[in-house]
């Protein structure tokens, strides 16, 4: 990892090869206890090094893979940390569609369900479908799992939501979750009278 850091502004490419190489390497080595204990860093170092090379593909499958981990560790805290940061890092490339995906798969884990972090995310996830910038900017600074719990790195990300527009995620999560919403231009949801649900 130290390695990958050294080429993070000149070549940031090798840098996040070289650090996604060393998470293989650990992933394979898993059986042994040294490399256990050092694992947590090295995915959040990884992770940190593909936001900040703007690989965030990248960094939400290593979000993935290390919410596997702990969950295979009974690291219930840091599980959902990571999918709630996988969330974050999905939504602000503005693939609010994979975003959804990602939380709904994620709820099948026992210890994201119950988890503050779950709550979070279904908060945001109903603010964006609201094509509301202030609701989302509000849900992101009131509640403080994001803020608080993530990585900085995602966090700052966090803060920046919602990125693109707004109106087009938000129909894209209606329509994922299978809920229809209209927004009329001033954000305001257009009520269908005949609906009655």
């Amino acid at each position: 990892m130290q390695g990958a850091r050294l080429l993070e502004d000149s070549d940031p490419d090798t840098c996040v090869k070289l650090s996604l190489e060393a998470i293989d390497m650990l992933e394979e080595q898993q059986h042994d206890k040294l490399s256990g204990a050092k694992s947590p860093d090295m995915y959040r170092d990884a992770i940190n090094l593909c936001i900040q090379c703007k690989k965030y593909d990248k960094a939400v499958d290593l979000l993935l893979r290390f919410g596997e981990l702990c969950s295979n560790t009974n690291a219930a805290s840091s599980l959902a940390k990571s999918y709630l940061g996988a969330v974050v890092v999905q939504l602000y490339i503005g693939t609010a569609r994979d975003a959804w995906c990602t939380y709904q798969d994620c709820l099948g884990v026992d210890s994201f369900l119950t988890s503050d972090a779950a709550h979070a995310a279904d908060k945001l996830f109903s603010a964006y479908r609201s094509g509301s910038v202030e609701e989302v900017k509000n849900c992101v600074k009131s509640d403080g799992s994001f803020v608080h719990s993530l990585d900085n790195s995602i966090a700052r990300l966090a803060k920046r939501l919602p990125i693109g527009d707004l109106k087009k995620q938000a129909d894209e999560l209606a329509k994922a979750s299978g809920q229809a919403v209209e927004l009329t231009l001033d954000g305001n949801q257009d009520l269908d009278e005949d609906d009655l649900t």
